[in-house]
């Protein structure tokens, strides 16, 4: 679609890399290697009525450099074809996706369908990912998370975003910065020698979390009929462990899309 085409340009010039072009798009304009682990990333992707953008970070996720990866789509109960039009994106691919539609729109936020994205992760999973689905990954966002979180032995990977105004078409820079601006690049860190990163953005698809780390220490969304299930995620998850180790990378490896369409 049109917008998305923008969105990709103005993402791999932000990024220096390219998120995902539509799929009869020419060759990215900087070459990703493939990486070497073989950890295995779910990447979990909720949404309600988005028949019309969740190809698109279908996509994004489809072709992450790091390949070993299974995505785990949850329809919020959609009225429209938001699950036809997943499982058009999905067709054709070898992975081991799987696609869960709940029989109707659950209350308030995005909790309880989160976890049940969650719940339904293989249990070979190493880490796990989140994605909303009118939002797309840059190419190496999954590589980037990765290899942070294994040089660093860290629990919880850390990326930066961008803003995309889809009325606009122009790039914002994330409302985050003064939190994650002093954060350390080259070394893991735990909460209580930077504690300013409880007051960085506390989205989780900017976020690579440990499958085991979440299981042991049982981090969970909150659900019910309310919102700022995110904030309430974020803190858990970055404070289950007094020891939980965080690694930040500041590349941004999420385009977040605001405005109305």
């Amino acid at each position: 679609m049109h917008y998305y085409a923008i969105l990709a340009a103005v993402a791999a010039a932000a990024t220096q890399q390219t998120l995902p072009a539509p799929r009869a798009a020419a060759a990215p304009l900087v070459k990703n290697d493939k990486d070497s682990t073989n950890d295995e990333v779910c990447v979990i992707i909720t949404g309600f009525d988005t028949e019309d953008t969740v190809g698109d970070a279908v996509a994004s996720v489809l072709e992450q450099t790091h390949s070993n990866l299974k995505i785990v789509f949850v329809d919020d109960g959609s009225r429209d074809a938001t699950k036809c039009a997943v499982e058009h994106a999905l067709a054709g691919d070898h992975r081991d996706h799987s696609v869960v539609a709940l029989p109707a729109n659950t209350p308030g936020g995005v909790g309880s369908v989160a976890n049940t994205g969650m719940d339904a992760c293989p249990a070979t999973s190493n880490y796990v990912a989140f994605l909303d689905a009118d939002d797309v990954m840059a190419k190496t966002a999954l590589a980037q998370l990765v290899d942070a979180a294994q040089t660093h032995q860290a629990d919880v990977g850390l990326g930066d975003w961008f803003r995309y105004d889809q009325n606009t078409h122009k790039q914002l820079p994330p409302y985050d910065l003064k939190a994650t601006s002093s954060l350390p690049r080259d070394a893991a860190f735990t909460v209580e020698q930077h504690p300013q990163v409880l007051r960085a953005s506390p989205v989780p698809w900017r976020k690579l979390y440990g499958a085991d780390y979440l299981r042991t220490n049982d981090v969970k969304f909150p659900t019910g009929d309310h919102f700022f299930e995110d904030n309430a995620f974020h803190w858990r998850a970055l404070t289950a462990s007094k020891d939980a180790k965080v690694a930040y990378t500041g590349t941004p490896v999420v385009a977040h899309t605001v405005g109305d369409a």
